[in-house]
This record gives C-alpha cells, structure tokens and sequence, in this order.
C-alpha cells in the first residue's frame, strides 16, 4: 500500500494538562502543533478530537524571526522572501464528531449489513490518512503567503475533557479522606489510534517529538512517555505542581499516555536509565517483586537485536480497572493490578511474565516502529510477539516455547474453520468475507483481533524458519538502526549533546497559571524570548524542524518497506510468501494415509487437500516429513500440489534381520523397542508431517495404533507426543491404557504432555468399562470389576508420586517445590473427576478428592495452595453428572451422598474464602462455579441470589466476572428476562465510568453473552427473543458506547450471535416495507394502520407475518410517500440486482462462534445437553419448598444454598465487601494467606455456625 499523503506533516507537539479534577472527573488543557506545509494548496487542516471540547483555537506563525529562518532551513522549503508575518488569530471551531450515533435516521430494518455498511463510512470520515478528522480548521487567506513559501505554522488549541466515557479514565474509591488515602488515580486507556479519545492530535502513524507538561496535586505524580526534566515545579500555594518531560525520539499521537495519582513510587535498582514503577498504595511489595524480571527481558531484546533500547528510560504502572492486559506507550506500560504477584504464587507468575515481556518487545515494535496504517499493522504486533516468544523460550524452555506455537496454531485454525479466515494485510480484499469492516481498529471484532495477533506471530515465525534465526534477527537489526539514525536527524549534530541542558533550562523557565487561556498566552507571547536567551540560537528549537519523507519512512512499519529490507539482507524476494500468507486468508488442511511398498522399499504417501471447507487455502509450497525408521529419523521435503499430492518416499532401513540393537532417534538417543507388533518386511515405525510447525495447518494422518503407541514411547519431540495422545484417544485398547499410564510415571517425559495423558487415560477408561473391560471379557455393566478398572488407571501413578513416606495411602504435606509435580498433580486430580462407569462417577473419585480437600495442609509449603484448592474445588464439581436427578421435594435427606458431599465441602471453603481470602478470590470463583452446576443438575435450588450478590459493586474484579458468568449461565438455562435486564441495567449500558460499571467489565459482560448467548438464532418460542432486546443491542451499536470501539464492535458480534446479518424475526414488519421473495414469487407488504386492509393472509397469522426477513433470495424496499409512483420496469430491474447482492453478501458462513476447550470441557458438553432438555423441570423448582430437616449439613453456608429464601440478602451467608480494594492480592500473597486446616483440626461445625 502506498504512503498516505498529506498536505503537511507535523515536525512537534505540545500537550499541558493544567488542571485535573477528580471529584468532577475533568480534565482541562492545551495543545499545540508545529505544521510544515507540504504543498502550496493547503487550506484547511483536520485535527483528530472526540470527547473534548475545543475552546479556543489559535493560528499563528511559528518562527517569527524572517531572517533566522533563511539561515535554518533547508532550500527544500525556501520559497520567496516574505515582508511581513501574519498576526495571530483566533478561528472559529467547527467540530463534528460523526461517531456519536452511526445511523441517524430512523432504521426500521435493523440489520447488521446496514449498520456496518454506516459504520465504515463513518470511520473513514475522520480518518487522518485520509485527510479528515472530527475538527477543521481554515486557514486564513493572510496565511497563504507563508504557506507558499513553506514556512511553519503553529496551532493553538484549548479544550477539556468532562466526565469522559473511554480514552480516560479516572479511578475514585469511595470512602472518608483525602484524595491520597483513598487512592484515587487515573489513566489512559485505548484501542488503536485513539488518543482523540482525550486530546487533539493527528491520530495516526505521524511521528515527531513531544513536549508533555502536566500539572497536578502536591501529593499526587504524574507519569508520562519520555525523560523526565528535572524536579517538578510547585506553584506558589504550594498546592500543586508541574512535571516536565521531553520525548526526544519522534513518536505517533496514538503512543502518547498519561497516568496521574497518589501511586507508591520504586526507582529500579538494576535499570541504570532512571526506570521507575509506580502502583496504588499498600501493593509495593508486590510491585517489588513483579518488576523484578523486567531488566533481564531488556537485556535479553538488546543483546538478541544488537541495538539499544529505544527510550532514554522506562516507566511502569501498575492501575485498577484497566482498560487491557497490557497499554503500551512510548517508554511507558500500563499494567492492571490483577498480574502483580507475591513469590508464593506459581500460576500467575508465569502469565505476568509473558504479559510483561511482549509489553516490553512492544516497546520496540509498535511503540518506536509503528505502523504505517492498520493493513501495515500485523507487522509490529507479529514481531513483538515473535521477540516475546524467544524470551519464554529462552525462560520457559524449548518444549513450553512449541507448546505455545502449536496451541496458538490451532487457536488460529479453529477460528478461521468455525468464523472467518484471517486476513493479515486486507488492502487488496475485493470481496466482503466477514460482518464488520476489516479496514479500522475502531470497527474490527476483538474476537478476530485476538486471532489476528496470534496468526501475525506464527507468519513471523514461519519466516524464520525461512531464513534462519540469525537472518531474521540481522533484519530486525537492520530496522532498527535505520529508525535510530532517522529519529537523530531532527537535531543538528552540535546539539545533540546539549539536548538535555536545553530541555532542562526551557522546563526550569515555563511557569504555568492556572487558566488555560493565560497558559497559552504566556507561552506564545514568550516562548520565543525565553528560547533564544536560554539556547543563543533563533530557531533550532523554537522550530523543530520536520522528518523528511525518508526518514519518516525509516520510522514507520509498512508491509512494502520490510519486504524491502528482507530483500538487501537476504537478496530473496518475499513477494509470493506474502501473498499467500499476508493478503490471502486461511490455513491449510491436510489429510494424510501411506503404504509401505516391499518391492520398491517406499513409503507411498498420499496427501489431500481440503479446499472446500471454511477458511482453507490452496497451499502449494514445500512440506516436510519425517520418517522414523530402524535406522534412524530422516527428513523428505517436497512440493506440496494442489488437491491430491502422491509422493514416493525412499526407506534407508533395508531389513529388520541385521538391524542395529538400538535404533537412533531424531535427537541422537538410541533406544530399545518392542517391535513385536510392527510388520517384519516394514522398516517404518511412524510418520509425522511438518514436525517442526512451518506451515500455518491442521493435519490428520492415519496410522495403526502400534504407530502411535511407539512415537508415544520414543519420540524425543513433545510435539509428536502431544499428537500420538490427541490420536490414540480414538484408539481404546489395553495397549494404549498402558501406553499412557507409563508415559505418565516416566519422570523424564515433558510435564505438558503427561497432562494431557492423563485426560487421554481416562477417556480410555472410560470407553474400555462402557464395553466391558480392558479385555474382550464380557462384565456386567456397573459391576466392581469395572468400577476398580475405572480407577486404577490413575490412582497407582498418584500414590507412588505423591503419597506420604509413612504410608502410600496416606495424603502428605503439601510441598510445591517441584513445580512439574505441581502442575501434573493437578492434572491427574481434574482426570479423575472425568471418570464415568455408567456415566456416573465412580465413588472412589469422590472420597478421594474429598479426603484430599479436607486434609489439605499448607503449613510447611512456600507456595500458596490457592490455585490447587480451586482445582480440587472443581474436581469435585466435574464428579457430578446429570444421570442422578432429584425429582419431588427436596430435602437434606433426599440428596443423593455425592451431592451432599459436594455442596457440605464448596460451602464450607465458600465461607472460609469469604474471611480468609485467597490470590484474586480463586477459590471463591471455583465455588461459585461449582454452585451453578449444582444448580443445573438440580442438586440445589435455582436461585441467582447469590450471583447477584457477588456482581455487585464492591468486590474484586475476578469476583464480580464469576458471579456474571454464572448469571450468564442462569439466564441461558432458564430463559430468565428480569436476570438479562439487570445485566444490561446495571453494567452494559452504564455509560458513566464508576466502581459500579467500567469499560473493562461492561466488554467482559458482553463477551460472557457471546460465549453463552441466552438464545439461539432462529430458536423459536423463547421468551427472551423480543424487540426489546434487540432495541436495546441496536441502541447500543448505535450510540450507547459510541466512546468505545472495542465494546461497540462486540456488541455488534453479539447481534450477530444472535440475529446473523438479517432482520431479527421477533422484530414486527414496519410500516411502509415491501418484501419481495423472488424465489416464491409473492410478497407481503406491510400497510399503516390507514391503509385499506389489516387482515393477516388466509392460512398465516400475525406471528408468522413479524418472523418474515430477507434471506438470499430476498430484499426489502422503503417505500415512501412521496416516491410511489415509479415506473414498473425500473423496479423490476434494481429488484433483480439488489436481490443478486444478497445473495453474495448476506449468507456469511460461520454464525455460530466455536470455543477452545480442553479436553474434558468437550466431553462435559455431552452432560449440558442433558441439562437443557430437563429446563421444563428447573422452572417448576424455582421456587422449592424447605428441607424437612437442617442437621444433616450443618454449616450456615449450605444451608442458606438449600434455603435461599429464608436468608434474607445476603448478610447471613455472602462474603462481606472489601473495605481495602486489593485485598485479594495481598491476602493470598507473600505467605500472609493461612491454609485451610485439616478437617480433623479445624472449627466445629458450632463454631462454623458462630461464623
């Protein structure tokens, strides 16, 4: 794609901030932009704004002195002599923010197409790349002369930010004191090009430097991108002060940030650059330990790319609420506070890590080298994410680094078999492929945008395996050092070294009043005079010059620019690798059978290619196998053809007679093998295709189970093995349930891959006991016999690793040290929970996992045991299963045992979770998870009571996104309206940012009702497919968040969930609409209640007439009332050509969204069906009567599960809220949190109820 051109190009800006209000939530404040012309024709200049109020706008030249500027600039942009300068003026402001409401008219239709189609439009109205934006600004005619001769212009605007809905947010926690104590803060927050959102600027790829100035409370800091000038400066009242920061790298608006609040500060001992983190009060010892990689990763990316980092420094921040994962600004991140972890905490380490690492590959990528345009933007997100990948190779290991890719690799493939194929680089798309535009960050789905990051790693990768790490890494280099030395041409080479002491002496000199308009003033009255005494020199800072069109080129990422640089490092064209793999979507899908030929000593292999499924590609490019055979692992490469592929590949083993004792492997190892099972004449013991993930696919390859079972045993690739389970789960023999139990005990076998051995071993045991055993015996269904074969799958393995030195049956402490027996502990627990004889659970599992939960002691270990408990938590939910119903009255003592065991056991860690808390309420969520599948299997009343409770205001994010997904579930199994009101009420469509309802958890709630939608499309007869809702979703597309994209766009997936792209069928037929159904040749047309007949057809009723859409072969007309007479062979015709366009564009493929589950959530789907089809029975119990008796439980939580209505709100059985906001951080951190007792030493079940 070629360089957006623009009429000037902006050389500095600068941004104050004067004033921040957090009791009113304002912001108020300046800015102001050096512009150089670029053409003599420039007459009106667009500025990005939403959001903000412009109160005053200011033109004026910006270098005042005629004859400096002849001697300073370059005869680039000297033009004739100029007389005169204009003077300053004030504009008149014409602003128009077309995002506010995306369909102003009146659409009656409501379908997606057309909100889309509007959508697009609207984006593309305010796209700078485009020359437009939501504020124009005129140029004055006596401004003309100087735009002729290529002076430089200064632009002046004032503005304010009040109560703003995204961009900005400002966090106050309610209570007593001051500001300080309570911990207020704000930050920003955006998706891509969306810094309007709170300032005027040029919001796109147009570097230049900055000058940031922001004025804030005595006790309160401000953090922004660049070094830090100096000391603040404190006004005279001492009631506030100024920080002063240069950002001398030339960077885009859209990686300019802020935050501002009473953080706790901690200088970096090991960063020599002044990097500094910041966080809310009462977390820095958790910051402490948080950060305390972050040098090691930058260290790591400068000594891997050979070139220093890119900022002068480095600056963290640590906020509530936050808008992402992760912010990255230029030389400032933005964290949430949820990633900061004590020592003792084991699972969130490992995410922090691999958030904070690709946050500081951004840094590089995306931050310094941003993209030219969002088609550009898959290159800096694929290769910050490929550098983040090397560091957790390099931390986490080789094995964990290709777990990674290939979970990923099939992350992307499943969505682009269930949704939409991916398209990298859509500049050259001709044709509609999905139901959002794919040209904005503003209009793009977050589902797809979640794939389209993971594809953009796995091309970058795939290029390395191209080139050669080295290779790739030396263009990396080369990137780099051309962006440096194009960011340094801005300043003469006699002032590079004098940069800081000039910043520092023009900070020192500005002294900023409280107003804005007095602000602007001074600085345009004596910017100038202070510049000129403090640097000596007339113009090299009072004018910055600007890049020129080279070096603008070095700093910015396009797909053309890199695919040069590929070409002068390597001398190879990519040219056919992009267009495959960047502006073409899909992956490949490969089905693979061979045979091994005697005579010829082959392998005939056949390949086929899926070319009709959704989201597949003609791939024709070279594909690796590899061939284990007794002599050894050899690799065949060829060319991969299009449809079917035949090749014949040679064997080097010639016999099995005079065969080595060992047989080599790919690694070098040589090892003994069973043979017994393999052909005599065949030397090939298994096959794999492109072992090594070079090739976006998915491949099937049919082989023997005795195949299998040796690459299970012998291959040295986790990969390989990860695909030998995966393959024998279809494969039930005795051979395979010892295949998988010894890979299981075998120490030396990577920890993930014996994970997922042990879901694999109890499916298998599952489908042998369903069949009678592990032999050809036949046994009674439900006997013991298959019962104890059931079990012993796993329950040897777990004893001899895991059971105490006094005795193997007994439960030791718990001691994490060894984090693989850590995580394959757990694995083993949730497996055994999927255990069926009979589809019920074998009652071995359930007192097992009983007895581990009641004697779990932590006393003695380093680590929490929070996530631990949480499993056991949910080992015990995952026993239950829909094939015991209760039916008639329920009581205590008609609850079956493993029912009553589970709900005694979630009740009481609910109750000790509500007043010890563990990490971020982990085992709070686990219960309430375990509650609702009580629930829906109808061990306890249906009552969301307890889900409203803890989606309320004034617990933990975590919680709250628990208790929502339970409500969310409630609402899917009971068809509840008054539930799906309160969601939307109380937190969708909640607007105004507070502690009830924010950006993060309103786009969390939504996506919760994709994943769970409450109705199917085109489900007839439920209750909660009304107008209303489709209203509400239509308001919201509309104008309710027209602030947030990101929420705006998954509102729009979620319609399309749930009505596709066609007309809602619960939606009445408006007024004034004819449908025309060419294919049936009638149509139906819908009168006013004036018109001359309201009788339904003969043979349809009213409901049939409001379930009539447009299909393919459909369309519908607006007529109006002054337009009726239209001559018939003109209708006729755009009938037929409208008609021809529905039929293209209206029947996407891929309505339904596909989740990627593991391996029991898959089989668990079998027991939901069973759920749903018992939903007549849930509404009759929603209103149970009481247990006869209440003794049988005793503790005060069960009960009130039991007897929702007797406990009034909440106060006797809830969790009391939070009075300290991040105390489920720093309660199940740094040891403070204690361990449950074990059951025999902990309270009674009195003293249970004293609690």
């Amino acid at each position: 794609m070629e360089t957006p051109k623009r009429w000037f190009r902006l050389a500095h800006q600068t941004l104050c901030i004067t004033e921040i209000d957090f009791e009113h939530r304002i912001l108020i404040g300046f800015t102001q932009l050096i512009i150089w012309p670029l053409t003599n024709g420039l007459r009106r200049i667009h500025v990005n704004c939403r959001q903000c109020r412009i109160h005053r706008v200011l033109l004026e030249a910006a270098d005042t002195d005629l004859d400096s500027f002849e001697r300073s600039t370059s005869d680039k942009y000297l033009g004739s002599k100029l007389t005169y300068l204009p003077s300053p003026v004030d504009l008149p402001v014409v602003q128009n923010d077309p995002s506010l409401e995306i369909c102003k008219r009146d659409t009656k239709l409501r379908t997606l197409d057309s909100f889309q189609r509007r959508h697009a439009s609207v984006v593309e109205m305010t796209d700078p790349d485009k020359e437009a934006g939501e504020v124009t600004i005129r140029v004055p005619p006596e401004f003309w002369p100087l735009i002729s001769n290529s002076r430089p212009l200064k632009l002046t605007l004032e503005f304010s930010l009040n109560k703003p809905r995204s961009g900005f947010y400002f966090v106050v926690p309610p209570g007593e004191g001051s500001l300080a104590d309570r911990g207020v803060h704000a930050f920003t927050g955006t998706v891509s090009n969306a810094s309007r959102l709170w300032f005027p600027c040029i919001d796109c790829s147009e570097p230049c430097t900055w000058k940031i100035e922001v004025t804030v409370l005595e006790d309160m800091v401000a953090v922004a991108p660049g070094e830090l000038i100096d000391a603040p400066y404190y006004t005279e009242d001492l009631q506030h002060k100024t920080y002063h920061f240069y950002l001398s790298q030339p960077v885009s608006a859209p990686y300019i940030g802020l935050a501002v609040g009473a953080f706790d500060i901690y200088p970096d001992p090991l960063l020599t650059n002044g990097a500094t983190h910041f966080c809310p009060s009462g977390l820095l010892p958790l910051m402490k330990h948080t950060v305390s990689h972050i040098p090691d990763m930058i260290e790591y990316y400068e000594a891997l790319l050979a070139s220093q980092y890119p900022f002068g420094t480095i600056k963290t921040v640590f906020v509530d609420r936050a808008y992402n994962d992760f912010q990255a600004y230029a030389s400032l991140l933005v964290f949430p506070v949820e990633i900061l972890h004590s020592a003792q905490i084991i699972d969130q380490a490992i995410e922090t890590r691999k958030i904070i690492s690709l946050a500081v590959a951004s840094q590089f990528f995306g931050c310094f080298l941003t993209m030219q345009t969002w088609f550009d933007a898959w290159l800096p997100v694929g290769l910050a994410g490929y550098l983040s990948g090397l560091y957790q190779k390099r931390v986490f290991g080789n094995n964990e680094y290709r777990r990674i890719i290939s979970n990923e690799m099939r992350y992307v493939t499943n969505y682009e078999f269930s949704r939409y194929g991916i398209l990298l680089d859509p500049s050259k798309r001709t044709t509609k492929t999905t139901h959002f535009s794919l040209a904005s960050p503003h209009t793009i789905s977050p589902t797809y945008l979640t794939a389209f990051v993971k594809k953009a790693h796995l091309v970058i990768r795939m290029l390395e395996l191209r080139f050669g790490q080295p290779v790739l890494l030396q263009v990396l280099n080369k990137l780099l050092v051309l962006a440096r030395l194009s960011a340094s041409s801005i300043l003469p080479s006699d002032e590079v070294t004098s940069t800081h002491t000039t910043n520092n002496e023009d900070a020192n000199a500005l002294r900023q009043p409280t107003g804005t308009t007095e602000c602007v003033n001074e600085l345009t009255s004596d910017e100038n005079r202070r510049l000129r005494s403090s640097t000596g020199r007339n113009t090299s800072l009072v004018v910055p010059p600007c890049l020129s069109d080279e070096h603008q080129t070095n700093l910015i990422l396009s797909t053309t620019s890199f695919r040069r640089i590929i070409s002068m490092v390597t001398g190879q064209d990519i040219q056919n690798f992009l267009d495959q793999w960047v502006t073409h979507s899909g992956h490949v899908r490969l089905s693979a059978r061979f045979h091994f030929n005697r005579k010829r000593n082959v392998v005939e292999l056949e390949l086929k290619q899926d070319l009709h499924s959704r989201g597949t590609l003609n791939y024709t490019g070279p594909l690796t196998v590899m061939l284990q055979e007794l002599d050894g692992a050899f690799m065949h490469t060829f060319k991969l053809e299009e449809g079917r592929t035949s090749r014949d590949l040679p064997c080097h083993s010639k016999s099995r007679k005079h065969r080595k004792k060992k047989i080599p492997l790919a690694n070098g190892d040589e090892v003994d093998m069973d043979l017994g099972r393999i052909d005599a004449e065949s030397p090939l013991l298994w096959l794999r295709l492109d072992p090594d993930l070079a090739v976006i696919r998915t491949i099937g390859v049919d082989q023997p189970d005795f195949m299998w079972h040796l690459m299970l045993a012998h291959d040295r690739d986790c990969l390989g093995q990860m695909e030998a389970v995966h393959a024998l789960r279809s494969c039930p023999s005795a051979e395979t349930r010892h295949a998988l139990a010894s890979l299981i005990a075998n120490e030396r076998v990577f920890y993930r891959v014996r994970m997922d051995a042990c879901y694999a071993l109890c499916h298998i045991a599952n489908e042998l006991s369903a069949v009678g055993g592990t032999t050809g015996n036949s046994a009674p269904m439900g006997t013991s016999s298959n019962t104890n074969a059931a079990t012993s799958c796993l329950f040897p393995i777990f004893w001899q690793l895991f059971s105490s030195p006094a005795a193997r049956a007994l439960i030791r402490q718990n001691n994490f040290q060894n984090l693989q027996h850590y995580f394959l502990m757990r694995a083993m627990i949730r497996s055994l929970a999927t255990l069926r004889v009979q589809q019920v659970c074998p009652r071995e599992v359930l007192a097992f996992v009983t007895d581990l939960l009641r004697q779990n002691d932590n006393s003695r270990n380093g680590y929490s045991d929070c996530y631990y408990r949480a499993d056991l938590i949910k080992a015990l939910k995952d026993t239950l299963t829909p094939a015991i119903v209760v039916r008639g009255v329920m009581s205590a003592s008609s609850l079956p045992f493993e029912a009553r065991t589970v709900v005694e056991e979630v009740a009481h860690h609910l109750n000790l979770d509500s007043q010890i808390v563990s990490y971020r309420g982990t085992v709070t969520v686990a219960c309430l998870t375990a509650i609702r599948r009580l629930q829906r299997l109808g061990f306890l009343p249906v009552d969301p009571t307890l889900f409203y409770h803890y989606a309320s205001p004034g617990l933990f994010h975590d919680l709250r996104i628990a208790g929502l997904e339970a409500l969310v579930d409630y609402i899917r199994g009971e068809r509840d309206q008054k539930a799906l009101d309160w969601i939307f009420d109380e937190l969708i469509e909640r607007d105004e940012i507070s502690e009830v309802s924010y950006p993060k958890l309103r786009f969390e709630a939504v996506q919760l009702l994709i994943r769970m939608p409450p109705f199917q499309r085109g489900e007839t007869g439920s209750r909660l497919d009304t107008p209303q809702l489709v209203e509400r979703l239509w308001t919201l597309m509309n104008y309710g968040c027209s602030g947030d994209s990101r929420l705006r766009s998954a509102v729009a997936d979620l319609y399309h969930i749930l009505y596709g792209n066609r007309r809602p069928t619960c939606l009445p037929l408006p007024e004034g609409v004819l449908l025309v159904r060419v294919k049936e040749g009638r149509s139906v047309l819908k009168l006013s209640e004036h018109g001359t007949t309201g009788v339904d057809p003969p043979g349809q009723s009213a409901d049939q007439n409001r379930t009539d859409h447009l299909s393919g072969s459909e369309m519908e007309v607006r007529t109006r009332r002054g337009k009726r007479r239209r001559r018939r062979a003109t209708y006729a015709s755009s009938i037929d050509r409208d008609a021809d366009l529905l039929d293209n564009d209206d029947d996407i493929p891929g309505d339904d969204y596909v989740d990627e589950l593991d391996d029991f959530e898959e089989e668990e789907d079998d027991y939901e069906e069973v759920d749903e089809m018992d939903a007549d029975f849930y509404t009759q119990r929603r209103a149970p009567s009481g247990f006869n008796s209440r003794d049988d439980l005793g503790r005060p939580m069960a009960d009130a599960l039991l007897h929702p209505d007797e406990t009034g709100e909440g106060a006797l059985y809830f969790g009391a809220k939070r009075t300290f906001p991040y105390e489920p951080l720093i309660d199940g951190a740094g040891g403070i949190e204690p361990s449950a007792k074990r059951r025999t030493q902990r309270l009674s079940d009195d003293d249970d109820d004293d609690d």
